[in-house]
């Protein structure tokens, strides 16, 4: 897992959280920023693309959630090496945008950076099985789709 905070200078609109795994084979990318998207590119990380999807949902959900921000989503992606190099589940998190002036004064309190560690914390914590409902973070409960840690 890798924490970023993102940045569009000069841009000074784009706000919100997204969460990043790499793009399954076969499949195009929701995210090119100019590279090639070959859709033959099959890289160690799509070994787990399955758990990567459902990392970086659960990621989003809980941050989101934490944080109040806006949901700039999930996205899927080739160009960004920290994820398709990598022989486990891998996501990378875009936290909010330096060069938005009020996702910047968020990022630069302390509580505020306590709220993202805390939700990624939680994420990552196991939910209790609740007999087919679903847990309090209101994702499924944990079964035959749960998240398959190597």
């Amino acid at each position: 897992m890798s924490l970023h905070f993102n940045s569009l200078a000069p841009d000074k609109s784009p706000s919100g959280i997204e969460t990043y795994c790499v793009t399954p084979t076969g499949m195009p990318s929701t995210m090119t920023r100019g590279y090639g998207d070959y859709w033959s590119d099959n890289f160690p990380n799509n070994a787990f693309d399955a758990q990567n999807l459902q990392l970086a949902v659960r990621l989003q959900g809980t941050l989101l959630r934490a944080t109040g921000m806006e949901d700039r989503g999930v996205c899927r992606a080739r160009f960004i090496g920290v994820l398709h190099g990598q022989h486990r589940p891998a996501v990378l998190i875009e936290a909010g945008f330096l060069s938005n002036p009020g996702d910047a004064r968020q990022i630069e309190t302390p509580a505020f950076r306590q709220k993202l560690a805390q939700a990624v914390a939680d994420a990552l914590r196991p939910e209790p099985e609740i007999g087919g409902q679903k847990s309090e973070a209101g994702m499924p409960e944990r079964g035959a789709n749960k998240l398959a840690w190597p």
